[in-house]
């Protein structure tokens, strides 16, 4: 999977492992065998089995009460898999419980660039990028020179971060110096790692590069890493050209899990549309991209699509992203049931919904307050003054 070949082969190769057991609870098997397997999920694009993978683990380590290094690292790769599927908000949720563990423990721990790394790679697809930066700097992300492959490498992550921040010049030494290390590796496949891609963007005129990104995709197979990288070639193309690449990365990512990406693509092609003097044609892909972005908690995502739709004419809704009227109805329920001191279980049976819901809703409420404990709720439900008489207060 690392060397690019094709998901078919990859995954024969997955299914054979699975075939003798290669799982947490399997006897013979060490904790790296089914950690391997995740990761191999995750980058072919099978989210699903990677989810479901993860949740065994960490229900296997809770059975056992290994709350060390081991669990940290499952809560990082759980991460990392919602991340990828475009759900920001459960990514956060996970990479700052495996953060917060590992700071705990220390520096030398395996998991610990991988954990740091995770957080600061969803705080900037977030938009959260003074909290990415503070991160970075105060961890030391990407001093210390890497001699092996991580999950994330710490310089890609900080070259995407140098990126979104409007630093090209850093982004690219980064960049560059990550893919030394990667080549070097044998690393070729950008769904792994898609530095080849970002820095294309940071160079900004460095179209062979992400055609050859393209190329490696294209061999793999894997669709997020496909639409990427068509996506990354059209912003790099002139002209009309630029257009239908646009909006074939979009058609790419429409058949994959990969909602994030498909939202960065829809904003990306009516951008194009919009500046091509197509106004009416951006209109729909804009509002898909920004319906999508505020779906995953790409809140600086949702700001661009919002920016851009108002460019073309049309009404750009202003989505409350945070505050009680950020919640959806789901979310006010669940919060309000919590704030009134039902436990978990208790809300799913009132609401008939699975406790995996409920703790979903109350992760994306604690991020959408600023809360951190269901005893904040109560206050933090009724400190909008904006809100009125919501249905917070009636609940």
């Amino acid at each position: 999977m690392i060397a690019g070949d094709p998901v078919a082969e990859v995954c024969g190769a997955v299914e054979r492992a699975v075939a003798v057991g290669a799982d947490w609870a399997s006897e013979g098997h060490d904790f790296e065998n089914p950690c391997i397997l995740a990761q191999v999920y995750i980058f072919t694009d099978r989210l699903d089995a990677a989810t479901a993978l993860l949740d065994r683990g960490v229900a296997h380590l809770d059975r056992h009460g290994w709350r060390g290094t081991h669990y940290s690292f499952v809560q990082t790769l759980r991460a990392v898999a919602a991340y990828r599927r475009g759900d920001l908000l459960a990514a956060e949720r996970d990479a700052r419980a495996a953060w917060r563990l590992v700071a705990e423990l220390g520096s030398g721990v395996p998991s610990w660039w991988w954990s740091l790394g995770t957080l600061i790679q969803v705080l900037t697809a977030r938009g959260r990028l003074a909290e990415a930066h503070g991160l970075a700097a105060q961890n030391g992300l990407g001093e210390r020179p890497c001699d092996a492959l991580l999950l994330p490498d710490p310089l890609t992550v900080r070259g995407e971060l140098r990126l979104a921040q409007g630093r090209s010049a850093d982004a690219a030494a980064d960049l560059e110096a990550a893919g030394r290390v990667l080549e070097a590796h044998g690393c070729l496949s950008p769904s792994w790692n898609p530095w080849l891609m970002d820095l294309a963007l940071a160079r900004g005129s460095a179209r062979a590069s992400a055609q050859e990104a393209l190329v490696r995709a294209r061999r793999a197979g894997t669709p997020w890493a496909i639409g990427r990288a068509l996506r990354t070639v059209g912003l790099l193309t002139p002209g009309p050209e630029s257009i239908e690449v646009l909006e074939h990365s979009v058609e790419v990512l429409e058949r994959s899990p990969a909602r994030y990406e498909h939202a960065r693509s829809l904003v990306a092609w009516g951008a194009a549309l919009r500046r091509a003097n197509h106004r009416s044609a951006a209109r729909a892909p804009l509002r898909t991209g920004l319906d999508l972005a505020t779906q995953c908690g790409a809140d600086h995502l949702a700001d661009q699509a919002r920016t851009e739709l108002a460019a073309t004419g049309a009404r750009a809704p202003r989505a409350r992203l945070t505050g009680p009227e950020a919640l959806t109805p789901s979310e006010t329920r669940v919060a309000a049931l919590a704030a009134g001191g039902m436990n978990n279980p208790q809300i799913a049976e009132a609401l008939h919904i699975s406790r995996k819901t409920v703790e979903k809703h109350l992760a994306g409420t604690f991020t959408k307050l600023g809360v951190h404990s269901r005893h904040d709720l109560d206050q933090a439900l009724a400190s909008d003054p904006a809100a009125g008489d919501s249905p917070h207060r009636a609940a």
